[in-house]
């Protein structure tokens, strides 16, 4: 009986810290795509809408991710600039890179919540599996 009960602590012991990391990593995580964000500017290097190229859409956007939550998109000649908001979140245990800009006629397409499939200093790339017609959208960020 003695032993049982042992076991049953290291067991719970283990798994609260198991978790804890689990948790731990999470939030670094999230912190290391924030930070990387908020470093420079971005662009769109892919997108892909569910098998169809779009990528010349957004090209000579540049994506500028600031630390209050707010983005915004220039383009040469295009007056007044772009802005949105983001966020990087949880969920899951996936980090998600969440993008809104409003109703603006181009950018909104990528209003979503792109789940990280990579991502380094200068690059990250981001996927959507539609809930709608499970068609699957492609998001790639390199920094300038």
């Amino acid at each position: 009986m003695k032993n049982l009960i042992v076991y049953s602590l290291i067991f719970c012991l283990l798994s609260i810290t198991t978790i804890s990391c689990e948790k731990d990593n999470d939030s670094n995580n999230i912190d290391i795509v924030t930070n990387e964000l908020i470093q420079g500017k971005w662009v769109v290097t892919q997108f892909n809408e569910n098998g169809t190229d779009q990528t010349l859409t957004f090209n000579n956007f540049e994506f500028t991710f600031l630390q209050d939550g707010n983005v915004t998109a220039v383009k040469a000649g295009i007056t007044p600039n772009a802005t949105g908001i983001w966020n990087v979140y949880d969920a899951n245990s996936q980090t998600i890179l969440f993008l809104d800009f409003n109703n603006n006629f181009i950018l909104s397409q990528l209003n979503n919540d792109w789940r990280i499939v990579e991502q380094n200093a200068n690059l990250i790339r981001l996927e959507d599996i539609s809930g709608g017609n499970g068609g699957t959208d492609l998001l790639t960020l390199v920094k300038i």
